[in-house]
Parts: C-alpha cells; structure tokens; sequence
C-alpha cells in the first residue's frame, strides 16, 4: 500500500515540473483564504472503521504570490479528579508549513510542501495516601518535520474536499519526574530522548471553504 501512494506522489511532482510556470500564474487566480474542517473521524466510524479523535479538527490556508501558508493547532486538555487521585493533562500539537499546487484541469490539484511540527504533552498527577502524597509528572517537548502531499478537488467554487499525507520526522524529549511530601529522599527525576517515523497513509480528510 505504502509503495502505491509513493508511486502515485512521484508521478504527480513529474507533472508539476512540467508545468511549474503555468501553476504560478494559476495559483495568483485562486481563492486568497481556505478553512478545513476535518472529517476524518466522522467519515470513518460511519463505514465501521473506528479511529482516535482526529488531529488538527480545522486547519487555515493563506495565499502568497507563490504558495500557500498552512496554520493548524490542535490543543487538548483533560482533568482527572477523585478521592485520592488528581490528574492533569495538556497536550498540545501545532503546525505552520508551505504549499504549491500542480492544476490538473479545472478542478483538481495535487498538493505538496512541508510542515514544522511543535509538540508539548504534559501529564501532573498527584496521588494521596495515608503516609505520603507523591507528585508524578512527565513532560514531553518536541519537533517535528513532514512533507506533506495530497489532492484537492472542487465541489464548486466555494467548496472542495481535500485528501492529505505526510511523511513526519520527530523528535521528543521526555522528562519524568516524581516528588514526595513526606519521603523527599526517595524523589527520582529521568530523562530520555526519542524519534520517530511515520509511514504515508491517507490520514486527513477534509473539507474546505474557500474565501
């Protein structure tokens, strides 16, 4: 499956070559605003295929005289509170690249560029018991680095679905720490570093208003 969407991309940037000056001139023509809103989640639960809350929900495209520039954050906060346990989580995933477009006829485009990934996940709990209350939190920091591909195509003028992939590189830094109120000679503190790849599927579906 992998090798079909690269093949796919290849022969699409071999089309965009080929009509780069006449793209520049087109993409001056389009819409100067695009807004997505991602269905991803939705379109695949009504087939059967269940998936994770999507990322990026909505995502916001600038035209330049040559590309268009790509916005999307996607902030999520959660609370945990009980009797003995109180958690914490902030996670937060943003994103800012460019992008070119290829016009294949009136109303299709093949998308391609680059995105810069930044990441923040903090997890703060603390747990109380008769004898101590410990305090366990665990950071993580990060970039990232995606090219990006995908199609465009226009319902009407106003409206498009959009289909993206990327290729994202990252790089986490993960700080774990444990404290006590009582027992402060026990208090651990570690760090570690990690990255990661991820394979070219299909991952955002959306639709677009363009303006």
């Amino acid at each position: 499956m992998t090798m079909k969407y690269l093949t796919l991309i290849f022969g699409c940037l071999l089309v965009c070559l080929s009509g780069k000056a006449q793209d520049q001139e087109r993409i001056l023509k389009d819409r100067k605003y695009e807004l997505g809103v991602n269905i991803t989640r939705v379109l695949s639960n009504l087939v059967g295929n269940e998936v994770e809350e999507a990322v990026f929900p909505l995502t916001l495209k600038v035209r330049g005289s040559k590309h268009y520039w790509r916005f999307s954050v996607d902030p999520t906060l959660e609370n945990i509170n009980n009797l003995s346990l109180n958690a914490r989580v902030t996670d937060i995933t943003s994103r800012i690249g460019v992008e070119k477009r290829a016009y294949l006829g009136d109303r299709w485009r093949f998308l391609y560029g680059i995105d810069l990934y930044g990441f923040y996940r903090k997890d703060a709990s603390t747990n109380t018991s008769p004898i101590d209350v410990l305090r366990f939190t665990v950071t993580d920091t990060g970039l990232g680095l995606a090219p990006v591909f995908g199609f465009q195509f226009l319902l009407t003028d106003r409206i498009a679905l959009e289909l993206e992939t990327n290729y994202l590189f990252s790089y986490i830094r993960q700080k774990s720490t444990l404290a006590h109120e009582v027992a402060t000679n026990l208090d651990t503190e570690t760090s570690s570093n990690s990255f990661s790849v991820t394979k070219p599927d299909p991952k955002f579906l959306y639709i677009i208003v363009r303006f």
